[in-house]
């Protein structure tokens, strides 16, 4: 048995044991790192940007006097911190992001087998304890407010890693869906960005960008529908 089936043996238990037997692939397909490997090129189309609300990304130093001094803190805002799948998925997987639902299943082992940079450290350029992670997921056009805005703080150092973050993201993210189960996020019947009851399992993670000196926005991609609908 090879490393790769190694991952899917464990993570296969892991799933069967969450899901009940079902006809439709797709939960688990865009969800696992095995059912990652299973998608065509025309199904991950349905993952879809999910929109950020320009008035919630904060951090806006456009304004910041010229003849004031950046600090060190100041100087990294901007920073991105990419999230893919490496030179062994196929080429349409990459620059997709990584599921959500196996950065906080799967195991770190595991993991580390398949995120591109997995064991680079990302926050080595301001000493932090910690910073706030934050997702914005929109409602419908119209609506008031325009979108919902969740954040932690989280711990960190200057020896976390790419992946090591991520995992953490994901313990916040999977709290952020769980507060949502019966918000209007949920209850909306015809909206491409409804937070489904599966949602969970239809995010994946691709990028961090740092737009405060402690504070970084998720970018997320989501399954919206399955392929066949």
């Amino acid at each position: 048995m090879d490393d790769w089936d190694m991952i899917f043996e464990g993570e296969t238990r892991l799933y069967q044991s969450l899901f009940p037997e079902t006809e439709n692939k797709y939960p688990r397909a865009f969800s696992t790192i095995e059912g990652a490997t299973t998608l065509t090129e025309s199904e991950v189309q349905v993952l879809k940007p999910v929109p950020r609300d320009a008035r919630h990304v904060g951090g806006d130093h456009s304004q910041r006097a010229v003849d004031r001094p950046m600090t060190r803190s100041q100087a990294v805002v901007g920073q991105k911190i990419e999230f893919s799948f490496n030179r062994n998925a196929r080429p349409f997987l990459r620059q997709r992001g990584i599921p959500m639902y196996a950065l906080l299943c799967a195991s770190a082992a595991a993991l580390h087998r398949i995120v591109l940079g997995a064991r680079t450290k990302v926050l080595t350029n301001v000493a932090l304890r910690r910073i706030r992670i934050r997702f914005v997921w929109p409602h419908p056009a119209g609506y008031e407010p325009a979108a919902e805005v969740y954040e932690e703080w989280v711990p960190v150092n200057d020896r976390l890693t790419r992946l090591q973050l991520a995992m953490l993201v994901a313990q916040v993210f999977n709290r952020f869906v769980e507060q949502q189960r019966t918000s209007r996020l949920s209850n909306y019947e015809v909206f491409e960005f409804r937070l489904r009851q599966d949602a969970f399992y239809r995010v994946w993670l691709v990028r961090l960008e740092r737009v405060e000196s402690n504070l970084f926005i998720a970018d997320l991609n989501y399954a919206v529908s399955d392929p066949d609908e």
